[in-house]
């Protein structure tokens, strides 16, 4: 089957499945005609994930999910989606699905044995969505999810659940000074990844294969879920005061992990210029060299800087002696800089392990005389020191082909994938796509700040690309305290679809809280009690409860 057949074949299987919900809500539909139902999921971190669940339970209590033909999910969201299509049924069993992930996402433990066994399997040129992914992720979703996103095809086929399409963005197409490129969108589904604006794409199973004349010449095997989530969840790549964050989790799975003891702490490490000092500056050039021809003496003078940091007592000295703040960050005396502190937090507790097994190491031993901890430290350390995130083959690279507009992407060795949020939180270009044919837009936002603003943003974009979009007019007061569950905005003809915006906290599920409500669920914590999850999830399905009507109507409009 041809990968660009697979999404129609499933489509057509699943508008038989949405014909049949029609009827039973008491709306006829002409088969040859079936509406297409789209919902999209915004990001939110573990606020999204869990409003997303939410939202889908109740839609399939008020029978409405099964006349979904499309669920597109951004960030968070995706996270939710992953699970749920784990599960052939889960579009039918959704009561059960919720229960069991919020069970989970109540514990408060992780697998950290799992992650430490996924991040030795690390290869040196992986880049830290890696990392973030068997770490950070997995302390949010309490899962390593190592089933395949070609694994769902199967039920997708045979039209059981909506067929789920994944937001990603290339990052060198991301240009703030020219805002919505449709090239920089990366779309992943179960039959086929790439990119939409182009029409060129790859089996899901090849991503990050290398390609000669558009054939696998070098098979990869196809990254797990979890890597995936990460990826669709890497923020973090192109938002610099989120740095703590990956630092902090790291080293606390490390310390869990019981690789290394507990240090102090210090999380400030956000900083504009992080190579300031010589030491750091040397430090940075070796481990943005080719790590792999890196010669001996390379790799004895890097971890001669890096040893400096666990024995010279000075340092440790200037930090006990309580410096006061310069500005926002700690100064720990003129000679360290941020990065001094990030490396120092991750190496002061090996100073037992010495980092190496034996320093004495033959010249020609090469990695033998690394333990294993160093090696795990030294590949973070050359991540963290490129900022690399979501790299992977391109397999459109040949240099020698030229195609006008899109010649670009043809000259780029490796893409750089990073989370769509970074240019429009809700994933309005994928589903807008002319094929998809979409009629009826639910748009559930669980972005933290306005949130209009996906809307707006979704507005711009159609506008500048010429694309079919209705409408968009919000007073400006409703942008803190939405007064409604939903807002409505329609097509004025057939090629504009119908969007139905619900804004996870309002007026009418928060009362005058609205402020409150945001600030209990910020985007980068980690962990929410079970106390937060079953009032989310309340929250959330009270959107969809108290719009039934309006939905109703909305899908009845749709066959008139």
């Amino acid at each position: 089957m041809d990968i660009k057949d697979g999404e129609k074949i499933s489509v057509l299987a699943r508008l038989k499945k949405v014909q049949e919900a029609f009827k039973r809500l008491g709306i006829h539909t002409n088969k040859d005609d079936v509406p297409v139902v789209a919902v999209l999921g915004s990001g939110g971190g573990l606020r999204a994930m869990i409003g997303f669940l939410g939202v889908l339970t109740e839609l399939s209590n008020q029978d409405f999910l099964d006349t979904v033909t499309y669920i597109c999910g951004t960030s968070g969201s995706t996270w939710c989606m992953a699970s749920l299509y784990n599960s052939d049924n889960w579009s039918t069993s959704m009561t059960e699905m919720e229960r069991t992930m919020c069970e989970r996402l109540g514990k408060n433990e992780w697998d950290w044995a799992k992650s430490w066994e996924k991040i030795k399997q690390l290869k040196e040129s992986e880049s830290l969505t890696a990392f973030w992914a068997y770490v950070v992720i997995q302390i949010m979703t309490k899962e390593i999810n190592e089933k395949k996103l070609s694994d769902h095809r199967a039920a997708c086929e045979v039209g059981k659940n909506p067929y789920p399409v994944y937001a990603a963005i290339e990052r060198e197409n991301l240009d703030y000074g020219i805002p919505h490129k449709p090239g920089t969108w990366f779309e992943f589904t179960p039959h086929k990844v790439g990119f939409p604006a182009f029409q060129h794409f790859v089996d899901t199973k090849f991503l990050g294969s290398q390609f000669e004349d558009g054939a696998p010449s070098k098979i990869t095997p196809e990254k797990e879920l979890c890597f995936l989530q990460g990826l669709w969840g890497s923020a973090i790549a192109n938002k610099d005061d989120l740095w703590d964050i990956i630092i902090g989790q790291i080293t606390d799975a490390l310390s869990k992990a019981h690789i290394i003891t507990s240090a102090n702490t210090d999380n400030d490490y956000n900083e504009s210029n992080p190579t300031k000092c010589e030491k750091c500056k040397r430090l940075h050039t070796l481990l943005t060299e080719d790590q792999e021809r890196m010669s001996y003496q390379r790799r004895e003078e890097l971890l001669f800087i890096l040893t400096q940091f666990m024995d010279d007592n000075t340092f440790e000295e200037k930090k006990k002696s309580g410096v006061k703040k310069r500005h926002k960050h700690f100064v720990w005396g003129l000679d360290y800089c941020n990065v001094c502190k990030v490396i120092y937090q991750l190496l002061v507790s090996f100073a037992k392990w010495r980092l190496v097994a034996t320093h004495n190491s033959q010249h020609n031993s090469g990695d033998k005389g690394f333990c294993e901890i160093w090696k795990i430290i030294h590949k973070l350390m050359v991540l963290l020191a490129k900022w690399e995130w979501g790299t992977t083959y391109n397999f459109l690279y040949n240099p020698n082909v030229s195609d006008g507009a899109t010649n670009d992407i043809f000259n780029k060795e490796y893409l750089h994938l990073i989370d769509a949020g970074l240019e429009l939180n809700t994933a309005y270009p994928l589903m807008l796509m002319p094929h998809r044919k979409v009629d009826l837009i639910l748009s559930f936002d669980f972005s933290e700040g306005d949130p209009f603003k996906t809307l707006t943003d979704a507005r711009e974009y159609c506008t500048i690309n010429n694309i079919p979009f209705p409408i968009v007019d919000i007073n400006v007061c409703e942008e803190a305290m939405p007064s409604k569950h939903c807002y409505i905005f329609e097509g004025d003809d057939k090629d504009v679809p119908t969007v139905m915006h619900f804004p996870l906290f309002n007026r009418k599920n928060c009362g005058d809280d609205v402020l409150q409500w945001r600030k209990r669920y910020p985007t980068a914590k980690l962990s929410y009690t079970n106390s937060d999850i079953e009032d989310l999830i309340r929250v959330s399905k009270q959107n969809v409860r108290f719009t039934k009507n309006l939905i109703l109507e909305k899908l009845q409009n749709l066959c008139s």
